[in-house]
């Protein structure tokens, strides 16, 4: 019994012993079921935080700690959910036979949805994502980068993105294998028909032992990023052509006045030997001619913020003035503060200086058409004035006092005549006579005359090229050319001085002719007459060939002494330069064609009185002072005059009597019918009739009837008497 009941107690004690095993079991099943809910808790807290970090964009411990890329992250974060859905499961699992059915299955659910939660994730991210073993072959793509690349699931990635049989050179995913480093590359590849760019950023893949098991692939598709960037490369590209080869100076510049960037186009304008020269340069008083004009132009950019086309005088390193154009725009901070200007500066030297040629020329033809408008009628008043002042003189004795008022209405007369061809001539109006002439001989014959009109005490030179020096020229114009410029130079020198005049020869080529004024290439005759005088400076040499410009005093001089010259030698097909300084005497150098033809005889040795006849002469003038003029003279002279006022009334006279009449004395321009369309009309019924044309209108005008033909007769009024009978004789004897 006893033993029984020992055993009894014993029994109760072991199984009291092995109950108290079965509670210590399953309370340590309980603590290894609680440690497994703690790790798991703690491992979708890890979770959680990658969420967080990756969604939400939070700073955490885990960045201090692991410093991960976001793809290291997705995939961790995909690993750490599949371990702790596998924890819980296993947790589950190990309690063995109480391990339910329906637990089971809960515990399935929700691995699964751990897992469909891991790839959502990853799923949503907008980058593409795969992982690559360590033979390059693809384990693992999210839908992005399916979409992105197609679904290349278990090909080696240098196969399924490039078509190629190896790794790619400068692979990411090797070198993240070879150093353990995230590294990032952009590769372009041709997918389908297009070519498209990628930025790919790979980083590894650690095991728990920190084993590189794998690499991860983010993948952006940055084509169009790369295609801005090469638009944008290529602008800057055609931007910086077009700064360094412009032809116009584009600069930057600070508000104080340095340069911090110019093109070449700058440096070779102001004429320095390098960019980094010029930047030590102060814009303002280097580059201005007056200073004044920069701060100008700043106060008005800084004001507008633009300025277009300020026109403005600048100077080279050298000190030649330069005109230019300026457009420039402030360049400004944040706050609204300028920090310097960029701008365009266009050389318009040659335009400005063609600019001022045709304001000349425009100021010629005005003074040309003045004059063309008065000449006709002046010169039929002075033809009256000298005509008839001459048979005044012819009927007086010489011995009669009135003989000299005579003398000084005539000279007066052929003052105002001269005077009235000269302002022809500067407006190139005036009829020339040009014929073949040796300028050495106008030269020499002249030299007398200028000797006695300069005065003793300024030396004479002449200096003659001892080659042929045969022009066509008005001898008579070319005279008045010397004449004007010795005259010049004589003013220049009130104290005496030297006055050379030099003949030489030149053959110019098509740049060099077109740079002097000159119509054509070829060989020039070129006359230099230089003295020793005050001279002139810039401003004066812009100026002087102005009508009616002039540096002398008020009542020495008109202003038309050059004017004259430059038009007599344009007229001639020529061009006259002046160089000049001051206090160091001027030089005017003029260009003549050369002909080939040898210089006629201008003049007979001894001129012949003027002798009349008893011809029939028709005489048409609508001026009916001038035609009473003219009368006399014939008449007085023997001829027998039949006098029409107008061309209708010449035709008329003719044709009552045509066998009488053997010269025709006809004015260009009459009403009714002009001289031409006269001389025209009668030569039809009389082939062999001779005329003499008279005018007192300009060139041009006369030019337009057609009178200035080789073969017709022409004489300019005012009129000679002694002249017009000479003429008449010539023609009548012809």
């Amino acid at each position: 019994m006893k033993k029984k009941t020992e055993g009894s107690v014993g029994g109760a004690t072991g199984m009291m012993m092995k109950q108290d095993k079965t509670e210590a079991r399953g309370l340590m099943r309980k603590y290894s079921l609680f440690l497994i809910g703690v790790c798991g808790g703690a491992l979708y807290w890890f979770v959680d935080i990658l969420v967080d970090v990756y969604v939400f964009g939070h700073e955490t411990v885990v960045d201090q700690l692991f410093n991960p890329s976001l793809q290291e992250v997705w995939i961790r974060m995909f690993a750490l959910c599949m371990i702790a859905g596998s924890g819980f499961v296993v947790a589950k699992m190990s309690t063995g036979k109480k391990q339910t059915e329906e637990e089971l299955m809960v515990a399935r659910t929700r691995m699964q949805d751990n897992k469909a939660w891991s790839e959502g994730i990853l799923d949503a991210v907008a980058d593409g994502v795969s992982i690559q073993g360590q033979d390059y072959r693809i384990l693992y793509q999210n839908k992005v980068h399916r979409t992105m690349l197609g679904d290349h699931l278990g090909k080696f990635c240098y196969e399924a993105y490039e078509q190629r049989s190896s790794i790619c050179t400068d692979c990411p995913v090797a070198r993240t294998f070879a150093d353990g480093g995230v590294h990032t590359e952009v590769r372009t590849a041709e997918l389908g028909t297009a070519e498209r760019s990628f930025e790919i950023t790979a980083s590894p893949l650690f095991d728990a032992s920190g084993r590189i098991i794998a690499g991860i692939e983010a993948v952006r598709e940055v084509t169009g990023r790369i295609q801005a960037e090469r638009l944008l490369r290529e602008s800057e590209q055609r931007f910086r052509t077009l700064f360094e080869e412009s032809k116009d100076v584009f600069y930057i510049s600070t508000e104080e006045g340095r340069f911090l960037d110019i093109n070449p186009a700058g440096v070779e304008l102001f004429g320095y030997a390098s960019k980094e020269e010029l930047f030590e340069v102060n814009i303002g008083r280097e580059l201005y001619v007056y200073p004044q004009d920069r701060k100008r132009f700043v106060e008005l950019v800084n004001v507008t913020s633009y300025a277009k086309d300020y026109e403005v005088l600048m100077k080279r390193k050298n000190g030649e003035k330069l005109w230019v154009i300026i457009t420039s725009t402030a360049l400004r901070d944040h706050r609204g503060i300028v920090t310097g200007y960029r701008g365009v500066i266009r050389d318009v030297t040659e335009h400005k200086k063609l600019e001022q040629q045709l304001l000349q020329s425009q100021k010629m033809e005005a003074i040309g058409l003045l004059a063309g408008g008065i000449a006709h009628d002046f010169n039929n008043i002075l033809t009256a004035i000298i005509g008839y002042g001459n048979l005044l003189k012819k009927n007086l004795q010489d011995n009669d006092r009135l003989r000299g008022f005579a003398d000084q209405v005539l000279e007066s007369a052929n003052r105002a005549s001269r005077l009235t061809k000269s302002i022809l001539a500067f407006s190139r109006k005036q009829v020339l006579k040009p014929q073949a002439v040796d300028l050495n001989a106008i030269i020499a014959q002249v030299e007398k005359l200028l000797v006695r009109l300069i005065g003793e005490d300024v030396m004479l030179k002449a200096v003659l090229h001892g080659a042929d020096m045969t022009v066509m020229a008005d001898s008579i114009q070319l005279e008045q050319v010397l004449i004007n410029l010795a005259t010049n130079a004589r003013d220049a020198m009130p104290n005496g001085g030297s006055l050379v005049i030099e003949t030489s020869i030149e053959k110019l080529d098509e740049e060099h002719a077109r740079a002097y004024g000159l119509r054509e290439p070829g060989k020039y005759a070129v006359v230099t007459v230089q003295d020793t005088g005050s001279g002139f400076d810039e401003e004066t040499e812009a100026r002087i060939f102005e009508p009616f410009f002039t540096t002398k005093e008020a009542g020495k001089g008109t202003g038309l002494g050059l004017s004259i010259v430059h038009g007599i030698i344009n007229q001639h097909g020529g061009s006259i330069m002046a160089d000049s300084k001051p206090g160091a005497g001027t030089k005017f150098n003029f260009y003549l064609p050369l002909v080939l033809p040898k210089p006629g005889e201008e003049h007979s040795a001894v001129i012949d009185a003027p002798t009349g006849g008893s011809e029939a002469i028709l005489l048409a003038e609508d001026d009916g002072t001038v035609r009473g003029l003219i009368r006399g003279i014939l008449e007085d002279a023997g001829y027998t005059i039949f006098e029409a006022s107008d061309g209708e009334d010449a035709v008329r006279l003719y044709r009552e009597n045509p066998e009488r009449i053997r010269l025709l004395v006809l004015d260009v321009v009459m009403p009714r019918k002009n001289g031409k369309d006269v001389y025209d009309e009668i030569r039809r019924a009389r082939p062999d009739i001779k005329a003499l044309f008279i005018s007192g209108y300009t060139a041009d005008i006369i030019h337009k009837k057609g009178i200035l033909d080789a073969t017709l007769d022409f004489m300019l009024k005012p009129l000679s008497g002694d002249e017009l009978l000479r003429k008449v004789r010539e023609l009548l004897d012809r």
